[in-house]
């Protein structure tokens, strides 16, 4: 069930989101066949992302939800928590911001707590997106910074590259064009 969920995640890297959803639905059966919730949890997360790819946020929600019910908070804090943030971002993405932004700052306390840079990390920019389009300068730069520490301390050039485009997003946002074309 590993392997074809993984060959979902292929195509879906691919483009090619039927072959994907096919696949994943191949091993969702399996998983509830034999009752294994760390699989169902991670192929309900990857159709929650091949809908949300497409554009189909309210279905996407409905596979992230289900993803986390199927996801072990305590052995796997990280997981359920990143989850969490996809929820968030999935809600606010779909324009219910108000019910987005406790999964974003939830995710962001537990991850805080339990120290995984990496999801947080995302979590942080999602929080600095989302106080963009609220107007929040200072949380903006709250959550940019928080990322950017992040960013030097992993020194992963992905990390950096997507810091910046959040960065220059929030300054384009602001009217800062000269910071944004710094």
């Amino acid at each position: 069930a590993d392997f074809l969920n993984n060959i979902g995640v292929s195509y879906l890297h691919a483009g090619k989101t039927k072959e994907a959803e096919e696949y994943y639905n191949k091993a969702l059966e399996i998983g509830k066949r034999i009752g294994n919730d760390l699989l169902l949890s991670i192929v309900y997360i990857n159709l929650s992302e091949l809908s949300a790819q497409e554009g189909d946020y309210t279905t996407a929600i409905d596979y992230a939800l289900k993803s986390i019910q199927h996801a072990d908070e305590e052995k796997n804090p990280t997981d359920y928590y990143s989850h969490q943030t996809m929820i968030g971002d999935l809600y606010i993405n779909k324009g219910e911001v108000e019910i987005g932004f406790p999964y974003l700052d939830n995710a962001y306390r537990k991850l805080k707590s339990c120290g995984d840079r990496m999801f947080l990390y995302e979590t942080c920019l999602s929080l600095a997106s989302y106080y963009e389009n609220r107007g929040s300068a200072d949380s903006v730069r709250k959550y940019e910074g928080i990322a950017a520490m992040i960013a030097k301390e992993t020194q992963n050039p992905d990390h950096r590259m997507r810091l910046l485009q959040q960065q220059r997003k929030s300054a384009v946002a602001a009217g800062d064009f000269k910071r944004a074309f710094d």
